[in-house]
C-alpha cells in the first residue's frame, strides 16, 4: 500500500461533481451546473485576473486618484467611476449571459423588494423631484447589483478566496494610510480634501478632534479626500481578514499506519506490544542509534536533546 503524500492536492481531492460557489445542489434549483477545475496554485499569477478581480482593484484605485494633488477638478467622474462599471457590467450580463443563469444568490428576492420600496419612494411628497429621485434609486441599485452579475465571473471557491485576499490587501493598504495620516498629517494627508469641506470651516471643524496633548487631527480620509472615510477600509479590512483567519486553506494527513518508515505509532499496537519492549525503549544497537523525543520518559524537545546527546555519545565511544 503506498503512503499518501504530506501536501493536500486540491484537484485530486475535487469532487467531480462540485459545484459553484452560489449555485444549489442539483435538484434543488433549475440553473446548478459544474464547477470548472482551478489551474494549480504554482502557475497562477500575483496580478488580477478577470473582470471581477480588475473591478475589486477599482473599488481602490477609482477613489485613490483623488488622493493626488488637482484631482478635485475630475471628482465627479472619479466618483461616478466604480457605479458606472457595475452598472455596465449588469447590462452585459443582462443581454449577453441573463439566459445562462449560474444559480441564484439567497439575498435577490430581497434586493428585488428594495428597489421596489424604493420605485415607490418616488411618490413620495418629500420627494425633490422625479430625477433626483431616479439618481438615488440608481446609486442603489448600483451598489448591489454585483449580487446579480458577480455569479458569471466568479464561478470557483478559489475565485472567490482570490477576490477576497485583494480586497483585504487593497483596504488593509488604505487603513494604513490612515493609521500615518493620524501621526503624521504633513506627509501623509492629501494636499487637497473634497470642496466641501474646503469652502466650510464648519464642516472642517465637524470632521476634527482633539487629540493627545490637544492638537487637533482632522479624522483620516485613507486614499480619499473625504475625511474619516478610511473608517469603512478600516472595516472591511477586519472583516475580510477575519474570515480568512477562520477559513482553513488546507489540511494535510499523514497515515502512521501506512508510512514505509514507521509502519505504525504507539497507538497503532497492538495489546502486550509496549510493555514487551520494556527496557529496550530508546536503547541502542550498533550500527543503529535511537534518538528523539519518544525515545525518552516525557519527550518533547527535552527528550529529543536529551537522546540526541546520549545517541551521540555512544556512537563516539563505540570507536
Amino acid at each position: 500500500m503506498s503512503n499518501p503524500p504530506d501536501r493536500y492536492d486540491w484537484t485530486a481531492a475535487a469532487d467531480p461533481a462540485e459545484y459553484g460557489y452560489f449555485d444549489e445542489q442539483p435538484g434543488a434549483g433549475d440553473y446548478a451546473v459544474a464547477e470548472p477545475d482551478d489551474p494549480p496554485i504554482d502557475d497562477e499569477s500575483l496580478l488580477p485576473q478577470g473582470f471581477a478581480e480588475w473591478f475589486a482593484l477599482g473599488l481602490t484605485l477609482l477613489p485613490a486618484l483623488l488622493f493626488l494633488p488637482g484631482s478635485q477638478a475630475y471628482r465627479l467622474p472619479i466618483r461616478i467611476g466604480a457605479y458606472a462599471i457595475s452598472l455596465g457590467a449588469f447590462a452585459l450580463w443582462w443581454f449577453h449571459r441573463g439566459g445562462h443563469r449560474q444559480g441564484k444568490h439567497p439575498s435577490e428576492r430581497f434586493l428585488v423588494l428594495v428597489l421596489i420600496v424604493l420605485a415607490l419612494g418616488l411618490a413620495h411628497p418629500l420627494t425633490s423631484n422625479l430625477q433626483s429621485g431616479l439618481a438615488q434609486i440608481g446609486l442603489y441599485f448600483a451598489i448591489f447589483c454585483p449580487m446579480f452579475w458577480a455569479r458569471s465571473y466568479v464561478t470557483t471557491r478559489r475565485q472567490l478566496v482570490r477576490i477576497v485576499l485583494l480586497l483585504l490587501v487593497c483596504n488593509g493598504l488604505n487603513s494604513m494610510v490612515g493609521v500615518l495620516q493620524v501621526y503624521n498629517p504633513e506627509r501623509w494627508m492629501p494636499r487637497e480634501l473634497s470642496s466641501l469641506y474646503q469652502g466650510n470651516s464648519d464642516f472642517l471643524a465637524a470632521a476634527t478632534y482633539r487629540g493627545p496633548g490637544g492638537r487637533a487631527i482632522v479624522r483620516p480620509p485613507g486614499l480619499f479626500d473625504t475625511p474619516g472615510a478610511v473608517c469603512g477600509a478600516g472595516t472591511i479590512a477586519a472583516l475580510f481578514g477575519l474570515i480568512l483567519a477562520l477559513e482553513p486553506l488546507a489540511t494535510w494527513t499523514r497515515l502512521w499506519g501506512t508510512d514505509p518508515w514507521t509502519q505504525g505509532y504507539v497507538t497503532q499496537w497492538t495489546p502486550g506490544d509496549v510493555m514487551a519492549v520494556g527496557p529496550l525503549h530508546g536503547t541502542h544497537e550498533p550500527p543503529f542509534y535511537v534518538c528523539g523525543s519518544d525515545q525518552w520518559v516525557a519527550g518533547y524537545m527535552e527528550g529529543a536533546v536529551r537522546t540526541g546527546r546520549g545517541a551521540a555519545k555512544a556512537l563516539l565511544s563505540s570507536g
